[in-house]
């Protein structure tokens, strides 16, 4: 066996330079030999990939130079034509086949920061329904097949024998490559190989920029978005600019501690706001109820389709996304602190409340069970620690026994009591039966829900104890291509606004009311159920609901227009980033 190995590295050692010109040629095509394998992956139709070649050909020369660049420093450290061509290779092939599933099951492009959800891997497939077809088998084949040829071929490069010139060739790539896509030159760049760089506010923009650049140009070009974009400590912050910016703070106006319940609802949206949608009123019979009994409101979201956080985010801390500049995962920016976070849960947790959050699913996903636990809740209710029994609607525990374990918290508190929940009953993937369109599918859980609803309404009315409830839905459900729901209501670029604007219903069972006429941003409903409430309001509390009458809609999803808020940016990058001035001295929001 040792003469076999040793008979095969003396024939790979010959092959270097038997088949020097060969080798050269397996080493410097290989940059756009693999980005039109990874392209044809995530777009598995050859007519797309053609068009892509002949019509943008400027962007497949920048593909090509950015990724030489890549492969080239590679070899400059290691000399190994093969690993240096394999790692960065095998990296954007498996981000191709990412991207696809990615797309087709939420409606979003991959961009690096998901690269946080590597731990959720084997649950994101299940939601995306990851199979092989033809085309994926194929590709694998051929991509095992090609490097199987460069292993045996083993190129290597000339000058691979003088450090220097290996050490001055890395660093000059290195840079290169960093002023390409981390530095305000990029954009120079990027017009210069005619890739669309516009900012995108939604996703049908993005979609649009990315069939001009595909996969790798957009890789870059919204990685070089999220560096140049990222927040930063605001010239003037200090303590001292933080307590100029703040409003005076407001005493309860109410004896009164109502248990707040808020319920984020996976998916949930009223299709009946979309034009071209036929009638769907028997879908939202108890929800019409529970809005006609209590204030409905409509409200901007930060996201579609997917990325739940977001939402959950604004509703937690009641701060702006935009604010964030859209992070997919803002709860990851958060720096470990020995305080509790600044979230409401912390708000209520120092007027006297027990404090509860319930998510019917795996305590691992967004690694909730670990950043949550900062946020000073009592308790964390994951699937796994439901006191009541559960049943499923299809593949997730139901709304029905979400909403029994938000009564159980309720009675069992001898506090008021705050409950959060983020539901799941309605997460896609909604092409499971194939009996029934995704619309029909997703329309079916909608109708659990809404049951669902009618039960907890008469359960909070049985409650001898006041109880205020925010019911909203985090985004629109996203449709794969075959779902024709958004064509119908003639969605495009140019009005996929809408698809941002949630209804929300504020209900309770003790006769507080107050009229909602403006839309308003998702962030600014946990502030005005303390002002509902008559609750205290903190400095920070009575500043937002401040900002609500000024800037009722900020969020960049919704429109890039809006101009910047300098109070809400250096108040959310206070909360999330910073020290914390705005938190006072008794430890509330």
């Amino acid at each position: 066996m040792k003469q076999v190995v040793k008979r095969f590295r003396l024939q790979r050692k010959e092959n270097t330079t038997k088949y020097y010109k060969l080798n050269q040629v397996f080493l410097w095509t290989s940059p756009l030999f693999l980005i039109l394998l990874c392209e044809f992956n995530h777009l598995q139709d050859f007519g797309a990939l053609i068009g892509f070649i002949v019509h943008d050909f400027s962007v497949i020369l920048f593909d090509t130079l950015l990724l030489g660049a890549v492969i080239l420093t590679v070899l400059c450290l290691v000399k190994s034509g093969f690993i240096a061509t394999f790692v960065p290779g095998l990296f954007l092939f498996i981000i191709s086949f990412v991207e696809y599933y990615k797309y087709q099951s939420s409606g979003s492009h991959f961009v690096l920061t998901d690269l946080f959800m590597a731990g959720n891997t084997s649950q994101l497939m299940k939601f995306a329904g990851v199979q092989l077809n033809a085309y994926f088998i194929i590709d694998i084949l051929i991509f095992i097949t090609y490097f199987a040829v460069i292993f045996w071929f083993n190129p290597r490069i000339r000058f691979a024998q003088k450090p220097l010139k290996r050490l001055v060739t890395a660093v000059s790539c290195v840079l290169t490559v960093s002023i390409i896509v981390a530095t305000p030159v990029s954009n120079f760049v990027y017009s210069a190989f005619a890739l669309d760089n516009e900012e995108a506010s939604n996703n049908y923009e993005c979609d649009d920029k990315f069939k001009k650049n595909n996969l790798i140009a957009y890789l870059a070009q919204t990685s070089t978005e999220q560096i140049l974009n990222s927040p930063e400590e605001p010239e003037s912050y200090s303590e001292n600019e933080i307590r100029k910016e703040l409003q005076p703070a407001k005493p309860a106006v109410s004896d009164q501690k109502p248990n707040v319940v808020m319920i984020m609802s996976e998916s949930f949206a009223d299709f009946r706001r979309l034009d071209g949608i036929p009638n769907l009123d028997e879908y939202y019979q108890n929800f019409d109820q529970f809005a006609k009994e209590g204030i409905c409101g409509n409200c901007v979201v930060p996201t579609f389709g997917n990325t739940t956080v977001r939402t959950e985010f604004e509703l937690m801390f009641g701060l702006p996304m935009k604010s964030l500049n859209d992070s997919t995962s803002p709860q990851k920016m958060l720096p470990e602190r020995e305080t509790s976070q600044p979230t409401f849960a912390d708000y209520y947790k120092s007027q006297g409340y027990s404090t509860t959050y319930i998510h019917p699913f795996l305590n691992s996903f967004y690694d909730r069970d670990q950043i949550y636990n900062n946020y000073n809740f009592d308790e964390l209710r994951f699937q796994d620690d439901f006191k009541t029994d559960t049943t499923k609607f299809r593949q997730y525990i139901d709304d029905k026994s979400d909403f029994n374990e938000i009564i159980s918290c309720l009675k069992q508190s001898e506090q008021p009591a705050y409950v959060y929940t983020s539901t799941m009953q309605n997460h896609q993937p909604y092409n499971l039966d194939s009996g029934m369109t995704e619309f029909e599918y997703y329309m079916a859980g909608i109708q659990q829900t809404d049951q669902a609803l009618a039960m907890l309404m008469e359960q909070l009315k049985q409650l001898d104890e006041p109880t205020i409830v925010l019911f909203v839905g985090d985004h629109y459900p996203y449709f794969t291509d075959s779902s024709d729901s958004y064509d119908l209501a003639d969605i495009s670029t140019e009005n996929a606004y809408v698809l941002y604007q949630q209804p929300f219903v504020i209900w309770n069972n003790y006769g507080a009311s107050r009229n909602v006429e403006q839309t308003v941003s998702a962030f600014y409903l946990p502030h005005l159920i303390v002002q509902l409430t008559g609750g205290e309001q903190t400095p920070f509390i009575s500043t937002m609901l401040d900002q609500m009458q000024t800037t009722p809609v900020y969020s960049s999803n919704y429109s890039v227009e809006i101009e910047n808020n300098k109070v809400l940016d250096d108040l959310t990058y206070d909360r999330v980033l910073g020290e914390i001035y705005s938190r006072d001295s008794v430890n509330t929001p």
